[in-house]
């Protein structure tokens, strides 16, 4: 064994991850993260509320510089509704699916959009991700 493989068993961190495979990716289950608000809005948008930071730097920081309790971002239809799928019920699979059939999108196409978009929004822990057995990740690692 490999001094290089020795030490990544024994360091938390250092283990290199295995990406997951294709069929895997598309069994994942995106979910929205409880505390965040959402209403819809006319034309078909969603607006999100983000509560502010409640730690003592975020409370800090708010008294400092006036920051709203809330940001709110602004969806448009389309991301309105793949956010409205991630429900829990639907894996990216069908999510990736039902938009190609309702945007009349070739698979490809969908698969490519949706995938980034959900990326996207679990990197900003807008929503979490997780599979049948359990949670896969959740926003940055």
């Amino acid at each position: 064994m490999a001094i290089k493989d020795r030490v990544t068993n024994y360091i938390p961190g250092l283990r290199a991850r295995r990406a997951l495979t294709r069929p895997q990716a598309l069994a994942v289950v995106p979910v929205h993260n409880s505390s965040l608000s959402w209403e819809k809005v006319e034309g078909g948008e969603i607006a999100l509320r983000v509560p502010r930071r409640s730690d003592g730097l975020g409370r800090i920081m708010a008294r400092m510089f006036r920051v709203p309790e809330h940001k709110e971002i602004l969806l448009d239809e389309v991301g309105a509704s793949v956010w409205e799928m991630c429900d829990g019920k639907r894996d990216i699979g069908g999510i990736i699916a039902e938009t190609s059939k309702k945007y009349k999108l070739n698979r490809r196409e969908a698969e490519v959009s949706v995938t980034t978009y959900i990326k996207t929004l679990a990197e900003r822990r807008l929503i979490g991700l997780t599979h049948r057995g359990g949670r896969v990740r959740h926003g940055r690692r």
